[in-house]
């Protein structure tokens, strides 16, 4: 009886570390799209807050978003090109008026000439620290970004920003896009207003290592930031395309849903679909 109550528990235990081990040996199959998911996201929020901020600088609402204590200098004036460019040091990290804290500093121009048509702004943060501090860590952000006024309610973005908090992971987006603002007041433009970012379209690039690369075309359907919203959440969808390395045929469609619950609440849940698989995650 004691042999036969020793051979059962061999052959318990024997099947429990099996199982065990099979299962620790199972890799999640969401874990690449995960991280792919949330990282386009990501980016796509980064694009959105850079407008904010700049449309903010470039309309003399100063004081609405850059914090007590940011440092402002006027470091060229070109009376001829009617433009004037612009140093701003965020320091170690300051909270800004949007509920960002921002760090490091960037440089922006803007040209105006009324008898040319042209007002638009220019930010280069290619020779700067700049970035944002988070719940993990600083995320750099390096690269171009220029707005181009098409009316008094709508712009043109061309950007092409690189964002990373892990030296191992690199995202990097070229963007062409549309934004219209939504007024807060119909009657004026104001700081508190909105604005949808529509089309266009958003090359990203996200590389795990030097030989592990993922390549997205991705479509931007009616991004928001709310009116009168400090900071982003967003609603709207992406539609992201991978392709192969021949970049002839699609491999995977990855839809990324900024309002899940419909409800266009701020709170900052996104959910990503692939196939018939869905899951849930945090913009930050």
């Amino acid at each position: 009886m004691k042999f036969a109550f020793n051979k059962f528990r061999f052959l318990f235990f024997t099947a429990l570390i099996v199982v065990i081990t099979c299962i620790s040996c199972v890799k999640d199959p969401l874990t690449t799209e995960i991280k792919i998911a949330e990282n386009i996201g990501k980016i796509t929020t980064v694009q959105m807050q850079m407008y904010s901020l700049l449309d903010q600088l470039r309309n003399g609402f100063d004081e609405d978003i850059l914090p007590y204590g940011v440092k402002k200098q006027l470091i060229d004036s070109n009376f001829n090109e009617h433009s004037k460019t612009y140093l701003i040091d965020f320091g170690k990290g300051l909270l800004c008026g949007d509920y960002i804290t921002r760090k490091g500093f960037l440089a922006y121009k803007q040209v105006v000439d009324p008898l040319k048509k042209v007002d638009s702004i220019i930010c280069d943060l290619n020779y700067s620290d700049f970035g944002i501090l988070t719940e993990n860590g600083t995320l750099n952000i390096l690269g171009n970004y220029c707005i181009v006024k098409l009316s008094p309610v709508t712009d043109n973005v061309f950007s092409k920003l690189t964002i990373s908090n892990d030296p191992s992971l690199l995202v990097s987006s070229d963007q062409s896009v549309g934004v219209k603002r939504l007024l807060a007041d119909p009657t004026k433009i104001s700081p508190q207003d909105g604005f949808q970012f529509n089309g266009g379209l958003d090359f990203v690039l996200i590389r795990e290592s030097y030989s592990i690369n993922h390549t997205f075309d991705v479509s931007t359907l009616k991004c928001e930031k709310l009116v009168n919203a400090a900071n982003f959440p967003i609603v709207g969808k992406l539609i992201c395309k991978k392709w192969d390395n021949s970049n002839h045929s699609e491999t995977k469609v990855v839809t990324i849903d900024f309002d899940p619950l419909s409800d266009a609440k701020q709170d900052k849940v996104a959910k990503a679909t692939s196939g018939n698989s869905e899951w849930f995650f945090e913009i930050q």
